[in-house]
């Protein structure tokens, strides 16, 4: 079964969503007469691959998440160490001074 452009572009998400969940499981029963030695035409399989990535293609995007990250408490020793790596002194020093 294959869609042609003009089709795929008339369905709305919801639409396209049936098709491709339709088309998938198409594909997985004729893969499976494939195996069991009922289905011969193997270049079906191409094609349904095929209108399956064009409707994935097509489709609108989603809407990106926005999530906000959580930062973390900073810890004490990292604005020491920090310190100690901003210093011009040799490290050796730095350490013995304290």
């Amino acid at each position: 079964m294959t869609l042609t452009l003009a089709e795929i572009k008339k369905l709305d998400a919801d639409g396209i969503a049936k098709k491709t969940a339709e088309l998938r499981k198409d594909y997985f029963e004729k893969k499976q007469k494939l195996l069991r030695g009922e289905h011969k035409d193997i270049s079906e399989f191409k094609k349904i691959r095929r209108t399956i990535a064009r409707l994935l293609t097509v489709r609108p995007a989603e809407a990106p998440k926005i999530v906000e990250s959580k930062r973390l408490p900073e810890d004490p020793r990292a604005k020491k160490i920090k310190k100690l790596k901003t210093s011009k002194t040799p490290l050796k020093k730095r350490l013995k001074k304290e």
